[in-house]
């Protein structure tokens, strides 16, 4: 892997749960730009928005940044008005909404090396999230002409989801068991969101706080958690959502709204609050809410508005403003004290031959064992006292990371397994460390 070359990554392993993470600012696009940050993968690959003219909202381009510190605009040309790149893959899939001026073609669109493509629908589109097998979630409009939760496939033939029922719905995410969270309408003349998931086929109205109507839920994680606000607009307070559907307010901070924008598979969440001093990004760790700005060195007078995505290895990615004001930028928050190590894979995510599993944020040249296996639930550590993974009966395999703190593992997946999760931690022996667990559907 790639590292930015202007940062200096030190491994020193994160302290104990009750002390905060500690980042470090990288503004992705310099003055006079405008834009935000919407994504990160493992790979450390950012994508948002972003209007290299400094004009503001208007005239922006969907965008990605690279780790070796190259960006690119995916929708150059004059003929497009605006763009948004929501969510990119590990593979470097990204998708999101674009626009043309002459309005030739507008919607959801998939982005994959080098090749912009226009997802198929009835009318208009728009796409919020892509997973690692290449799906793509958002909206689309049906043949009533309302939008509706909508799944594209790799090879772009699509499902539509009912939702609650009245139309209007988008799903925002989609976790590893294929889970969808999103909010929609219950009626054609509803006026309040309601968040919604659905699992196995079941569409679930998430409900709100006592005493809300509304509800929205943006993410959601493999331990089917979901995140998100409950409330009216500017009066919101970000909330989760368990796995039994239970509703739990998140800590506030400030004296305004808040909203809980993503999850990653540990349960870290990020977001952000309003105060006497406006918007400030949040991250939520074990409940408690954190300031980003409290636990990123170096910001010299930068305010962190709104904290958007967050990977499996605990950076951050969302938008800042300059000292003294001035329009927003994106912005990736790093890690300094080591982060967590993540999965990637398997790749290709397929039964019947030879499959990659990539593991990224390894100690350099130390050992790790991947657990593999198609069944959650627990199984020890050996030597590592009551530490387990959530694999039931995994199989385990062993590597030595690189000096870049990068370890592969080829592994051969049967034919008999397509279908099914596939379901993969990883474990630092000498550190006790574990990776989150990744869960990924075989095709």
């Amino acid at each position: 892997m790639t590292l930015f070359p202007w940062l200096a990554l030190s491994f020193v392993f994160p302290q104990g749960s009750g002390t905060p993470p500690r980042y470090r600012l990288i503004e992705l696009a310099p003055e006079p730009t405008h834009g935000q940050a919407l994504d990160v993968n493992e790979r450390r690959s950012v994508v948002g928005t972003l209007d290299p003219d400094g004009i503001g909202p208007i005239g922006q381009h969907a965008w990605l940044w690279s780790p070796d510190g190259s960006s690119l605009d995916l929708t150059p040309g004059a003929n497009y008005d605006y763009g948004y790149a929501f969510s990119i893959s590990n593979a470097g899939v990204v998708v999101g909404d674009v626009d043309t001026v002459d309005a030739t073609r507008e919607g959801a669109y998939r982005w994959s090396g080098g090749v912009l493509e226009f997802l198929p629908t009835r009318y208009q589109s728009e796409a919020r999230h892509v997973d690692e097998r290449g799906h793509v979630a958002g909206s689309a409009h049906s043949a009533s002409f309302v939008f509706v939760p909508t799944i594209w496939a790799p090879d772009l033939s699509y499902v539509q989801l009912p939702g609650l029922g009245g139309g209007n719905g988008v799903i925002q995410d989609r976790n590893g068991w294929g889970d969808s969270v999103g909010y929609d309408m219950r009626s054609l003349l509803g006026t309040t969101w309601h968040a919604f998931d659905v699992r196995d086929g079941v569409v679930r109205d998430l409900g709100a706080l006592p005493g809300h109507v509304g509800s929205l839920a943006l993410a959601t994680s493999v331990q089917r958690v979901s995140v998100g606000s409950s409330g009216p607009v500017l009066g919101e307070h970000a909330v989760r959502w368990l796995a039994d559907g239970t509703i739990e307010p998140l800590a506030r901070r400030g004296t305004g709204g808040s909203m809980a924008r993503d999850i990653n598979d540990r349960g870290e969440i990020v977001g952000y609050g309003t105060g006497r001093n406006g918007r400030f990004a949040i991250l939520w760790l074990d409940g408690v809410g954190h300031s980003l700005e409290d636990l990123v060195d170096g910001l010299a007078g930068r305010r962190l508005l709104g904290a958007e995505g967050i990977n499996e290895r605990g950076d951050i990615v969302g938008y800042v403003t300059p000292p003294g004001g001035g329009l927003m930028r994106p912005f990736l928050a790093l890690r300094t004290d080591g982060g967590h190590a993540a999965v990637i894979g398997p790749t290709p995510a397929r039964a019947g031959g030879s499959s990659t599993f990539e593991l990224v944020g390894l100690t350099p040249d130390a050992p790790v064992a991947l657990y593999l296996g198609l069944r959650h639930g627990s199984t020890p550590v050996a030597g590592c006292g009551s530490l387990t993974v959530e694999i039931k009966n995994p199989r385990v395999l062993y590597a030595v990371a690189d000096a870049a703190g990068v370890a592969r593992f080829d592994v051969s997946l049967p034919p008999a397994v397509a279908g099914k999760h596939v379901l993969a931690q990883a474990v630092e022996p000498g550190r006790c460390r574990t990776t989150s667990l990744s869960v990924t559907q075989l095709d």
